[in-house]
C-alpha cells in the first residue's frame, strides 16, 4: 500500500494544477456567459438546449469540455508518468491501482462540482425569464436527491474515464499502430452501419424499443460493467508493454 500511495502522490503532483485551471477557465466562461445574456436581454444562449429552444441549461454545456479533458488526462498519464513510475521501482500493479484510486477520486470531484453548478444554474435560468433544463436522462436535478445526482455523475464520468485509460494504455503499447487501426475500425462500423440502417427492415424500430425499456438503475448497472472490463482489459494490455524513453 505504501507504494501505491508514493506513486499516487506523484500522479497528483501536476494533475492538481491541471484541474486547477481547467475549472477556472470553465467558470470564466459560465460567469461571462450569464453577463452576457443579462446585458444582451436574454439574446444570447450558450450552453446545452433541448429540443424546445426556451428549454436549456448554461452549464450543461461543461461536459463536452469535461469528456474532452477526461481523454487528454487518460493519454497522458502513461506517456508522462508510467515509465519515470517504473524507473523509480513501483511495480506495474501498484502504478494501476494508483491510476484507479486517481480516477475515482478525479470523476468524483468533478461530478460533485458540476452538479453543484447544475443546481445553481436552473436558478440563474429562471431569473432570465426561460424554463431551466432540469431532465438530463438518468437523473433530474428537480427532483433527485443530490447525493445521487452525484454518483450517478461520478459512475458515468468514470466508465467514460476507463474507456479513456483503456485508450491510453493501447496507445502507449502500440503507439501510431493503435491510431491507425483505430481509424480503420471507426470508418468500417461507420459504413457497416450505414449499411445496416438502410437495408435491414426495422432496424430503427428495434434500437428505439431496446433503449425505451431502459430505465435509470440499468443504465447504472450497464456503466458499472462497461468501467470493470475496460480496466481490466488496460491491466492485462499494460503489464505486458515496453518502457518507452
Amino acid at each position: 500500500m505504501g507504494a501505491t500511495k508514493r506513486i499516487f502522490k506523484f500522479q497528483n503532483h501536476g494533475l492538481k494544477k491541471s484541474i486547477l485551471g481547467f475549472w477556472s477557465v470553465i467558470l470564466t466562461i459560465n460567469i461571462l456567459t450569464y453577463i452576457l445574456m443579462v446585458n444582451f436581454n436574454s439574446k444570447i444562449k450558450i450552453g446545452l438546449f433541448s429540443s424546445k429552444d426556451d428549454i436549456f441549461s448554461i452549464v450543461g454545456g461543461n461536459i463536452m469540455p469535461i469528456f474532452i479533458f477526461f481523454i487528454v488526462y487518460g493519454i497522458i498519464m502513461y506517456h508522462e508518468d508510467f515509465a519515470l513510475a517504473l524507473s523509480f521501482g513501483v511495480t506495474r500493479k501498484d502504478f494501476y491501482k494508483s491510476v484507479i484510486v486517481n480516477n475515482i477520486i478525479v470523476t468524483l470531484s468533478f461530478a460533485a462540482i458540476q452538479v453543484i453548478l447544475q443546481i445553481i444554474d436552473k436558478y440563474f435560468v429562471a431569473s432570465l425569464g426561460y424554463k431551466p433544463m432540469v431532465e438530463f436522462g438518468i437523473f433530474n436535478t428537480a427532483t433527485d436527491n443530490i447525493l445521487f445526482i452525484v454518483l450517478t455523475l461520478s459512475l458515468l464520468f468514470l466508465t467514460f474515464v476507463s474507456i479513456t485509460n483503456l485508450i491510453g494504455v493501447l496507445q502507449y503499447r502500440f503507439g501510431y499502430k493503435f491510431w491507425i487501426g483505430f481509424g480503420i475500425t471507426a470508418i468500417t462500423l461507420q459504413i457497416l452501419g450505414n449499411f445496416s440502417a438502410k437495408k435491414i427492415l426495422g432496424f430503427s424500430d428495434m434500437y428505439q424499443w431496446i433503449w425505451s425499456r431502459f430505465n435509470s438503475s440499468t443504465a447504472i448497472f450497464l456503466t458499472f460493467v462497461i468501467a470493470i472490463v475496460c480496466y481490466t482489459l488496460g491491466y492485462f494490455i499494460i503489464r505486458k508493454a515496453n518502457i518507452r524513453k
